[in-house]
């Protein structure tokens, strides 16, 4: 098939259609700036990709973290079988790296249940202004975290 007879083949696909000379020229070009900008994203769009030493880090957070969250499930599982969770707990706090309340950084304080990033800010500033806490308790002391959110994150931290 040569060249003449696509042309000619195009010419009377676009005839059947029975448009506009100008819906043609609108068609067309917005047919070619989803071209272009689909050819722009793969070029101009380079992949970023972490830091080789952050890593270790990340997979140290991501195994905490899931194992924060599997014991949350087994307390879980334990309060719908009629189990007091504090016994699960004892025996997975020695698997799981607990965090420091005087030296933990946002992210560490984040993976706590119930904590997100404006609590753990609190915490920091707290902890900047009055100086180390000298019991878990103390914790309280900060905005917005009460006995019951305590309850729930004492099992994870140390100080």
């Amino acid at each position: 098939m040569g060249k003449q007879q696509i042309y000619r083949k195009f010419f009377f696909w676009v005839d059947k259609l029975q448009i506009s000379k100008r819906e043609r020229y609108t068609i067309t070009v917005v047919l070619c700036s989803l071209v272009i900008l689909f050819l722009f994203d793969i070029v101009i769009n380079e992949q970023v990709v972490p830091a080789p030493e952050n890593h270790a880090e990340l997979l140290a957070e991501f195994e905490r973290r899931s194992a924060l969250i599997e014991r949350e499930k087994l307390e879980q599982d334990q309060i719908y079988a009629g189990i007091e969770p504090e016994i699960k707990t004892d025996i997975l706090r020695s698997t799981v790296e607990l965090v420091n309340l005087n030296s933990a950084t946002i992210v560490e304080l984040t993976s706590l249940p119930g904590i997100g990033e404006t609590y753990a800010q609190r915490i920091i500033e707290y902890r900047e202004t009055n100086g180390d806490f000298t019991s878990v308790d103390e914790l309280t002391n900060v905005k917005g975290i009460g006995e019951r959110t305590l309850e729930k994150i004492k099992s994870y931290i140390k100080l």
